[in-house]
């Protein structure tokens, strides 16, 4: 006999490292499976808050067009009013005038 420890033990040893390696596998394995699902839970997230962003914007345009004709309307209503205003002023301040001239003679 030689000085030489048995075989057997080390191949045991190897075969136990194996199994804890094939174990730490299928841990990973799972771990990158669980990791690809929440990137493309996030991913489909991303994508209803895009849409959701672009159906906002689309419709903030809109309020912000519908604004500005508002204003623009009230603008023009507001200086209408004031010529009417100043005219039916004028009218009537005529009016008046003629009726007087008319009481006199």
């Amino acid at each position: 006999m030689s000085g030489r420890p048995p075989a057997g033990p080390k191949i045991d040893d190897v075969v136990k490292y194996m199994e804890k390696l094939q174990a730490e596998k299928r841990s990973a394995e799972l771990s990158v499976q669980k990791f690809a699902n929440d990137r493309d839970r996030v991913d489909e997230q991303i994508e209803n808050l895009r849409a959701k962003r672009n159906d906002i914007e689309a419709r903030l345009q809109m309020e912000k067009e519908r604004f500005e004709r508002l204003d623009r309307t009230i603008v023009r209503a507001e200086e209408t009013l004031g010529k009417l205003v100043d005219s039916s002023k004028t009218l009537a301040d005529f009016v008046k005038r003629e009726y007087e001239d008319t009481r006199r003679d």
